[in-house]
């Protein structure tokens, strides 16, 4: 006679393996999701800093100033809302007749390390130094 099917040893054998292979799998997932949303934190800073830097560059008839704050930043992912929360600064000094330095730093409280951008910017009012 023939054997069809598998044995309750190969079953339970089978079984073992894959909860095993689960159980080990589990931290994985968990420091995936810890890691895509800190990316999506990141993203956000960097995202945040361009955005500021470029409405600083094109204010060509304000004064040099120094500016800071807070901005929050909402997320969502798979549904789930998240909310951010940026420190930013911006710098400016006059560094020629016309000529700007401009500094924008952006940091927030689960991401390490500060975005900082520098550029210049050109200025109508500006006077001789």
């Amino acid at each position: 006679m023939k054997q069809r099917g598998l044995s309750l040893v190969e079953v339970l054998v089978a079984g073992g393996l894959l909860s095993l292979f689960l159980l080990f799998s589990i931290p994985a997932l968990q420091s995936s999701q810890v890691n895509a949303e800190d990316a999506l934190g990141q993203q956000a800073q960097l995202c945040l800093a361009h955005q500021m830097m470029e409405q600083a560059l094109v204010e060509y008839s304000r004064p040099p100033e120094e500016a800071g704050g807070s901005r929050e930043v909402v997320n969502s992912i798979n549904g789930q809302r998240s909310s951010l929360k940026f420190e930013w600064s911006r710098t400016e000094e006059q560094i020629g007749p016309n000529k700007i330095a401009v500094r924008i730093e952006v940091s927030g409280r689960k991401n390490r390390q500060p975005v900082v951008l520098e550029s210049v910017r050109f200025w109508e009012g500006g006077s001789s130094l």
